[in-house]
């Protein structure tokens, strides 16, 4: 029972993943359209603000600057979706029987 609840709420956590990326590509590049993004993986965006506001002098380590404003959203969320969901899969569905 415990693993299907999992199941069910690591499912719901992916859809809205795809809700929160859809809505990304399809908002304008103006300065509020991430805020969704990053509320969704709150988790790993704020282990990258932490390295941001450090007292060491470095840009967002996980957002690639090489791929574009979408292109570098995307490769720092997709990641950070799939790992917050395999947490989220190992602490609610606990290890296998």
């Amino acid at each position: 029972m415990r693993r299907k609840i999992a199941k069910a709420i690591v499912a719901l956590y992916l859809l809205g993943a795809a809700a929160v990326l859809v809505t990304f590509i399809l908002a304008p590049p103006d300065g509020l359209a991430n805020l969704p993004m990053v509320i969704w993986t709150l988790p790993t965006a704020l282990i990258g603000l932490v390295t941001v506001f450090w007292p060491f002098d470095v840009a967002y380590p996980f957002m690639p600057t090489a791929f574009g404003y979408y292109g570098g959203h995307v490769a720092f969320f997709l990641p950070s979706v799939a790992i917050i969901a395999w947490v989220m899969w190992r602490v609610i569905g606990g290890k296998p029987s």
